[in-house]
């Protein structure tokens, strides 16, 4: 097919500049058009989410990763989780792109001020996730929304 394209291109009557653009134009088409036929699926992008749950660092906690929907609600199934380790939490490699609830719960955690151990309460915090990155959970997250909306005031 391509030798009668350039028979045909070059038999014609037109300037050799013309000939030269029209035949670069049709290589360029069908270059562009040939592409990648191999049927391999494209990989999803994956990021490396970790987290640390603290009021102390906690250990034996479990947390929970969760999408939201449009109303800022979460959803009902999990997309990751994991066990807090002196308060470290890794999710693994996560497909998922935009904003996410991390919800971390019981555990325990030395109060330094006691000198006991304490049950953690349940924490929360929405991060977005756009790459791989370290949030922290703490009980100072949960204001984090009602400065943003004081903000917005």
């Amino acid at each position: 097919m391509f030798q009668a394209v350039f028979q045909l291109v070059f038999s014609h009557p037109l300037k050799s500049i013309f000939k030269v653009l029209i035949l670069q134009i049709l290589v360029t088409s069908l270059i562009a058009c040939s592409g990648g036929g191999s049927g391999e699926r494209e990989e999803e992008a994956s990021h490396d989410i970790n987290a640390l749950f603290v009021k102390g660092r906690v250990e034996a906690g479990e947390c929970l990763l969760f999408t939201t929907n449009e109303d800022g609600l979460k959803d009902p199934e999990s997309i990751g989780g994991g066990i807090s380790r002196a308060g470290e939490v890794s999710f693994g490699n996560v497909t998922y792109t935009g904003n996410v609830l991390i919800e971390c719960v019981g555990g325990t955690y030395l109060d330094e001020a006691t000198g006991s151990v304490i049950e953690a309460p349940m924490m929360r915090s929405v991060v977005n996730i756009s790459e791989s990155a370290s949030f922290t959970i703490s009980p100072l997250q949960k204001w984090r929304p009602n400065w943003q909306r004081a903000k917005e005031i």
